[in-house]
Protein backbone atom coordinates (compact mmCIF):
# COMPACT_ATOMS: atom_id res chain seq x y z
CA UNK A 1 0.00 0.00 0.00
CA UNK A 2 0.98 3.38 -0.03
CA UNK A 3 1.46 4.32 3.21
CA UNK A 4 3.65 1.06 3.25
CA UNK A 5 5.92 2.44 0.76
CA UNK A 6 5.75 5.68 3.04
CA UNK A 7 6.91 3.71 5.46
CA UNK A 8 9.63 1.88 4.01
CA UNK A 9 10.83 5.40 2.85
CA UNK A 10 11.22 7.14 6.21
CA UNK A 11 12.68 4.24 7.70
CA UNK A 12 15.47 4.55 4.99
CA UNK A 13 15.77 8.14 5.08
CA UNK A 14 16.21 7.35 9.18
CA UNK A 15 18.88 4.39 8.94
CA UNK A 16 20.88 6.88 6.96
CA UNK A 17 20.50 9.59 8.60
CA UNK A 18 21.66 8.11 11.44
CA UNK A 19 24.51 6.74 9.70
CA UNK A 20 26.16 9.76 8.60
CA UNK A 21 25.47 11.06 11.99
CA UNK A 22 27.54 8.34 13.69
CA UNK A 23 30.25 8.72 10.64
CA UNK A 24 30.65 12.18 11.38
CA UNK A 25 31.10 11.88 15.27
CA UNK A 26 33.96 8.91 14.21
CA UNK A 27 35.83 11.22 12.36
CA UNK A 28 35.63 14.29 14.42
CA UNK A 29 38.36 12.29 16.90
CA UNK A 30 41.41 13.25 14.84
CA UNK A 31 42.68 15.71 17.26
CA UNK A 32 42.88 13.16 20.03
CA UNK A 33 46.46 13.34 21.66
CA UNK A 34 46.86 10.92 24.52
CA UNK A 35 46.38 7.56 25.57
CA UNK A 36 44.36 8.04 28.21
CA UNK A 37 41.56 10.79 25.92
CA UNK A 38 41.46 8.01 23.19
CA UNK A 39 40.31 5.88 25.94
CA UNK A 40 37.85 8.11 27.07
CA UNK A 41 37.33 9.26 23.47
CA UNK A 42 36.64 5.38 22.57
CA UNK A 43 34.35 4.91 25.48
CA UNK A 44 32.44 8.06 24.42
CA UNK A 45 31.89 6.69 20.82
CA UNK A 46 30.86 3.45 22.15
CA UNK A 47 28.06 4.75 24.50
CA UNK A 48 27.11 6.81 21.48
CA UNK A 49 26.87 3.64 19.32
CA UNK A 50 24.55 1.97 22.10
CA UNK A 51 22.57 5.22 22.27
CA UNK A 52 22.15 5.14 18.56
CA UNK A 53 21.53 1.36 18.10
CA UNK A 54 18.72 1.98 20.71
CA UNK A 55 17.18 4.76 18.93
CA UNK A 56 17.31 2.66 16.12
CA UNK A 57 15.93 -0.66 17.42
CA UNK A 58 12.96 1.72 18.83
CA UNK A 59 12.17 3.61 15.71
CA UNK A 60 12.53 -0.13 13.98
CA UNK A 61 9.65 -1.89 16.87
CA UNK A 62 7.73 1.47 16.52
CA UNK A 63 7.50 1.35 12.64
CA UNK A 64 6.84 -3.07 12.72
CA UNK A 65 4.51 -2.35 15.32
CA UNK A 66 2.19 0.31 13.00
CA UNK A 67 2.99 -2.06 9.93
CA UNK A 68 1.46 -5.35 12.07
CA UNK A 69 -1.51 -2.50 13.08
CA UNK A 70 -2.23 -1.87 9.53
CA UNK A 71 -2.12 -5.26 8.24
CA UNK A 72 -4.71 -6.66 11.34
CA UNK A 73 -7.27 -3.63 10.03
CA UNK A 74 -6.99 -4.24 6.52
CA UNK A 75 -7.16 -8.21 7.19
CA UNK A 76 -9.82 -7.49 9.82
CA UNK A 77 -11.68 -5.40 7.48
CA UNK A 78 -11.85 -8.26 3.99
CA UNK A 79 -12.61 -10.82 6.65
CA UNK A 80 -15.93 -8.47 7.51
CA UNK A 81 -16.30 -7.99 3.77
CA UNK A 82 -16.41 -11.60 2.97
CA UNK A 83 -18.48 -12.67 5.31
CA UNK A 84 -20.77 -10.06 4.49
CA UNK A 85 -20.52 -11.56 1.07
CA UNK A 86 -20.97 -14.97 2.14
CA UNK A 87 -23.82 -13.92 4.15
CA UNK A 88 -25.79 -12.79 1.34
CA UNK A 89 -25.20 -16.23 -0.86
CA UNK A 90 -26.53 -17.90 1.67
CA UNK A 91 -29.34 -16.13 1.86
CA UNK A 92 -30.12 -16.10 -1.88
CA UNK A 93 -29.46 -19.78 -1.82
CA UNK A 94 -32.18 -20.31 1.05
CA UNK A 95 -34.46 -17.98 -1.04
CA UNK A 96 -33.87 -19.97 -4.22
CA UNK A 97 -33.87 -23.49 -1.89
CA UNK A 98 -37.44 -21.89 -0.28
CA UNK A 99 -38.97 -20.77 -4.28
CA UNK A 100 -38.22 -24.35 -5.58
CA UNK A 101 -39.54 -25.73 -2.55
CA UNK A 102 -42.65 -23.74 -3.05
CA UNK A 103 -42.67 -24.76 -6.85
CA UNK A 104 -42.64 -28.55 -6.12
CA UNK A 105 -45.24 -28.38 -3.74
CA UNK A 106 -47.43 -26.70 -5.99
CA UNK A 107 -46.70 -29.23 -8.70
CA UNK A 108 -47.36 -32.09 -6.42
CA UNK A 109 -50.84 -30.03 -4.85
CA UNK A 110 -51.65 -29.87 -8.63
CA UNK A 111 -50.70 -33.67 -9.70
CA UNK A 112 -53.03 -34.71 -6.54
CA UNK A 113 -55.92 -32.74 -7.51
CA UNK A 114 -55.47 -34.48 -11.13
CA UNK A 115 -55.32 -37.30 -9.92
CA UNK A 116 -57.99 -37.62 -6.94
CA UNK A 117 -60.58 -35.75 -10.41
CA UNK A 118 -59.50 -38.61 -12.94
Amino acid sequence: TQSTGAMNIALQEKVAELSRQRSTKLSGGDSIATTGSNDARIQEIRLEEREEREKQRLFLDKYYEEQMRDSKAQLETRIEEQTRQFKQYVTVLQTNHEDEVEGLRSQLAELQKNFRSS
